[in-house]
Formats: structure tokens, C-alpha cells, sequence
């Protein structure tokens, strides 16, 4: 019954991560959120894996989905932080302690409080009363948690700073400051290729810059969390991601016999034809890729002999402009076609 209603919302064009997200705080207003994302293969988890087409495996699976979830926590928790303020009267200053000091880590309990305050005098009290209830030390001079966080925060800013955003605004930033430095980096820079690991499919892969930390634990999450980092514009915007192929470089596909068409078939669907014409055996994949570079949608199959055939498949993507990117491998041969197409959705 929640996959046919998981298949119906998505049918209707809804956003996976949105729905995603949704899953994730009816867990959370239930109380039982640390449990399901805990659990290696439980049924919030299994049921979140499904709409963001993660695909299941036989080892625990764990950083995959628990990255996924830590997406899914830090969107939820992003967007209510960027909401606009409930009361225009705020000061700057305090909308900025609001909207961008402390905007990881105050809950929403915590955020409409505060903009119910209607006096500067009120606003001084309830940040002094934020920062006590974090301090791990009360009685003492220091408050450590209040200055290892601004320690992050200017880090974040220092170091992860983009052509078009401050330190903290960027993925790699809102990670840092929430979970702190992770245990293990594993950086490249400069791309190249790189080595899929057997539950991706193997073989080598050309990369853009990409990233990977690697948390030992993250409380309410799971153990040995990673999460992937990609730089797809090569600018040094990294961007958060779940999908295990968003480093892998796309490249403009040279002219061939391959001639795909991409068509509009209905709000927030795309079918792409693609004309087989093999002796043997081939594997088709196709990947579309928003004006951002990122991979929206994507499916793989493999078709046995294809002589004169079509290749039906439907995409589902939001409104916005992709690429679609498909390549037939002749499995006997190695050989390969490929061919793009664009479009647009509305």
C-alpha cells in the first residue's frame, strides 16, 4: 500500500526529495525519527531508498541511505530556515543571528518563538537562554559549544567559499558546521579517473572534482556516514549529492548513428525514443541533466538483439531544462553510439 502511494504521489510530478523529505518529518512528528535512521533496512529507510531510486544491496548499505537522510534532514531544515521572517519588525541583526548564525541548528519550536518576540530586550534573553542550553559546561566562563560553533562557522567561511556563495551558505559549509570536521577526506580536486566500486557496476570512470567525508558517527543518523561532495562546473561549488554517478563527467557526445528524440508527453514526463538496430546483445543508459549539471534522472537496461527496434522509456522531471545523454554499448563488441537531446519541461 506506501509503494502504490509513494508511485501515485511521484506519478503526479512530485519532487522525490520533496516526498522524501515529507516521509522523514511525519517520522520525526511521531517521535520515532532516530530509530528509522538508525535502522540499516527499516521500513522508513527501505521506503526512502525507493523514492530516491537508491538502489538496494546485499552489504548494510548504510552510508548511501544514511547520506540520503542527512539530505533529506538538512533540506527540510534549510528551507524552513530560509523562510522568510514571520515578523517584519525583526532588526537586521537579529534576523541575521536568525537566518544565518544560527540557522543548522535552532529548531522550529526554537525559530517561531523567537520571531514571536517583539522586544530587543526579549530577543538578548532568548539568545542567551539558546546558547546556556547548549552549554555542556553550565557554571563556567566558557561555553564551549557556542565558540566551537562560530569556530565553524568561520571556517566554513575560509574555506569553502564559492563565486556566488559565503562559506557557510554552501553544501560542503551547512555539513561542516552542523557535524563538524568529518574523520576522513578523500579529495579529488582535479578529477580523473576513478575507480567504481563493484556495487556500482565496477569498470573506470572519468570524474569532474568531487569529495568524499566520511563520519565515524553521527548521533540520530548511523555509524560510518559518507557523503559526497561533486563540483560538476569545475568553479569550486561543491554540491551535496546521493546519486553514485553525479561525478562521473559527462561529456558531448560525438555524432553517430544513434539519433534519439526526447518529447514532452505530459506535465512532468519525458519519453524518449531510442532506434535500435543490432545483431547482438546491448545495454542502453540514459542520464538527464539539468542546467546545473546534475543528474535529474536516469535508467539503465539491457535489450537482447535489438534488430530494428524502438526503446520507449518515460523520465520524471521537474519543470526546467535538461540534457538527455544516451549510450548503447554492443555488449560482444564494447562498441558504443551515443546521442543527446534537449528539452524542456513546464
Amino acid at each position: 500500500r506506501e509503494n502504490c502511494c509513494d508511485d501515485m504521489v511521484l506519478a503526479a510530478n512530485a519532487d522525490p526529495l520533496v516526498y522524501a523529505s515529507a516521509l522523514v518529518s511525519v517520522e520525526r512528528n511521531r517521535g520515532a525519527l532516530a530509530p528509522a535512521l538508525a535502522a540499516t533496512d527499516g521500513d522508513l529507510v527501505r521506503r526512502v531508498r525507493r523514492v530516491l531510486r537508491q538502489p538496494e544491496t546485499r552489504n548494510s548499505g548504510l552510508p548511501l541511505i544514511s547520506a540520503a537522510m542527512v539530505l533529506i534532514a538538512l533540506a527540510v531544515g534549510f528551507a524552513n530556515a530560509q523562510a522568510p521572517a514571520q515578523n517584519a519588525a525583526i532588526p537586521p541583526v537579529y534576523e541575521r543571528w536568525l537566518d544565518e548564525d544560527v540557522v543548522y541548528i535552532i529548531t522550529d519550536a526554537e525559530r517561531k518563538q523567537f520571531q514571536s518576540l517583539s522586544t530587543d530586550a526579549e530577543r538578548e534573553k532568548f539568545i542567551e537562554d539558546f546558547w546556556l542550553r547548549r552549554d555542556p559546561t553550565p557554571g563556567t566562563p566558557e561555553n564551549e559549544f557556542k565558540e566551537e560553533h562560530y569556530r565553524r562557522i568561520a571556517f566554513a567561511n575560509n574555506r569553502f567559499k564559492s563565486p556566488t556563495l559565503p562559506g557557510w551558505k554552501t553544501d560542503r559549509g551547512m555539513i561542516y558546521i552542523k557535524y563538524g570536521p568529518p574523520d576522513e577526506i578523500e579529495s579529488h580536486p582535479s578529477g580523473g579517473a576513478y575507480q567504481r566500486p563493484a556495487e556500482g557496476g565496477g569498470g573506470t570512470a572519468n570524474t569532474v572534482p568531487f569529495e568524499q567525508w566520511r563520519y565515524k558517527l553521527i548521533e540520530g543518523v548511523g555509524t560510518n556516514i559518507i557523503i559526497e561532495f561533486v563540483d560538476p562546473q569545475r568553479n569550486g561549488e561543491y554540491r551535496m549529492t546521493t546519486d553514485p554517478h553525479a561525478k562521473e563527467e559527462v561529456k558531448a557526445a560525438a555524432p553517430s548513428g544513434l539519433k534519439i528524440r526526447a518529447t514532452v508527453s505530459a506535465p512532468g514526463k519525458v519519453t524518449v525514443s531510442i532506434p535500435l538496430d543490432y545483431a547482438g546483445d546491448v545495454a542502453v543508459s540514459a542520464r538527464a541533466t539539468n542546467s546545473a549539471g546534475f543528474a535529474a534522472a536516469w535508467f539503465d537496461q539491457s535489450v537482447p538483439k535489438p534488430a530494428r527496434t524502438t526503446l520507449v522509456r518515460e523520465m520524471n522531471l521537474a519543470p526546467g531544462w535538461y540534457t538527455i545523454l544516451v549510450t548503447v554499448k554492443e555488449m560482444k563488441t564494447g562498441a558504443t553510439n551515443s546521442d543527446t537531446a534537449s528539452v524542456e519541461v513546464k
